[in-house]
Formats: C-alpha cells, structure tokens, sequence
C-alpha cells in the first residue's frame, strides 16, 4: 500500500491536492492477513500476464495445453456433425488448414487425451521420490536468488532527487542524469520481470509437491486438478505420438 499519494492543504476545507512530492509517501506492506498465499498470487499474476500476450480459452481445461508438433499452434475444440446424432467433439490445430502449409499432426478425442495423460502420469508418477527431491532443490535455489530490485529503487529515487534538484538550481548535466534515470528504469523492469518469473517457478514447483505429495497410488481415473497441477503442456506430433511436458521439466513420450 502506498501512504499519502494525496495530502490536506487545508484543515479546514478539507480541501486535498496529490502529492507530488510536497510529503514523504511511505509504501506499507503486509499491513493485511493475507486470504491466499503469496505463492498462489504471484502464480495468478503470471498467468495473467501470459494470457495477455497468447490466445487464450477458459472453455476447456485443454485450451493453450495442447500444441501442434508442425507449426507450433495451439489445439482447439472443433464440432463435427453438431445437429446429428453423430455429433463429436475433436482436438485438433488451430492452424491445420490455414494458409498453403497443412499440418499432419492428426486430431484427438477427449477420452483418448485423458488415457494417454494417465500413461505419461503413470511414468512421472514412478519417479515421485526423484521429482521431489529435485523440486525441493529448485525451490531452495531459486529461494537463495537475491533480489537487486531494492537496491535499484534507491538508487533510481537518488537519482530522481538530483532531477528534482537540477530543475529547481542547476548544477549536473541533465543529459547525463536522465540518461541514468532512463538505464535504471530498464534494469527495474527487468529485474520485475525476472522476479516476477522466479516468483511464477517457485509456485509452479511448490504445487507439484503438494499434488505429489497428496497422491498415494497411480491414478485409475482421470483427475482435472492433477493435469493442471503438474503439466506444462501437450505436444502432438505426425506420427500420432505424444510427448507430456511436466511442470518440472521431465518430458515423457507416450
């Protein structure tokens, strides 16, 4: 939270004006009891922003896992015979037939998906003790990651400081602290975004042991909350192969 972004000019009016830098503003944090933790947030906010950047459907718990081994597309549902009897629903590339290029990679029903994801979790499954232990060395990794990003933030508000003063007296070449200003600003945003990404990868592996962890025995039926807990994505080759890619990295064909 940040303190004073407004002040009072006058007490007796009420009358408020936005603080540009008249006060000090204080940033205030965990003044609240957090309803999720803070794993799962940033988990969210990189969902988020991933959704901004690709196609996204919340129609299907399939949608943007699924990927053509051709051109790279995501797999959507498609209706075939939809007023029929005969009526199907399909999983095949988006991009099959756009453009001179036709993809190869054949289409899949629901169930079929379902029982090879039970096969590849099958062989995941049986390498639970090695997942885990190398989840848990990724996560204390990851954990020991320093932040630069404070020690940016300081140096840009001192920074912003002789901006400020240069404004009101002279003095510093402007050029060369805006320069400053411009550089520090670019390695904050990528520190956020690296943080930001760190943040994503501990919540990632964090809920990959839990799932493990919960699990007693080899799945018998296909279960929602594990596939969108421990897979990364689906990729679907010509040859009618499926390789999962796992949270952790692991791939396995099936």
């Amino acid at each position: 939270m940040l303190l004073q972004k407004k002040f009072t000019v006058d007490f007796l009016t009420k009358k408020q004006q936005i603080n540009e830098g008249q006060v000090p503003q204080y940033y205030v944090e965990n003044s609240h009891p957090a309803i999720i933790t803070p794993e799962e947030f940033d988990f969210v906010q990189s969902e988020f922003q991933k959704r901004c950047v690709k196609p996204y459907s919340s129609t299907s718990i399939y949608a943007t896992k699924i990927i053509c081994g051709d051109c790279g597309s995501y797999f959507g549902a498609k209706v075939w015979h939809s007023n029929s009897k005969y009526r199907r629903v399909i999983y095949q590339c988006n991009s099959k037939f756009k453009g001179s290029h036709f993809c190869t990679t054949p289409h899949l029903y629901e169930p079929e998906i379902q029982e090879k994801f039970l096969q590849a979790f099958a062989q995941y499954f049986s390498q639970k003790d090695v997942v885990i232990k190398n989840c848990q060395f990724a996560l204390t990794r990851l954990k020991k990651q320093e932040s630069k990003k404070a020690e940016l933030q300081d140096e840009l508000v001192a920074v912003n400081e002789k901006l400020k003063d240069y404004i009101q007296h002279g003095g510093e070449d402007f050029d060369t602290l805006n320069a400053k200003y411009e550089e520090l600003s670019a390695q904050l945003d990528a520190e956020e975004t690296a943080e930001s990404d760190r943040k994503c990868r501990i919540a990632k592996m964090q809920k990959i042991l839990l799932t493990l962890k919960k699990t007693d025995s080899v799945l018998e039926t296909f279960d929602e909350s594990v596939w969108n807990a421990v897979l990364e994505n689906l990729t679907v080759f010509h040859d009618g192969s499926l390789v999962f890619l796992f949270r952790d990295g692991m791939e396995v064909k099936v």
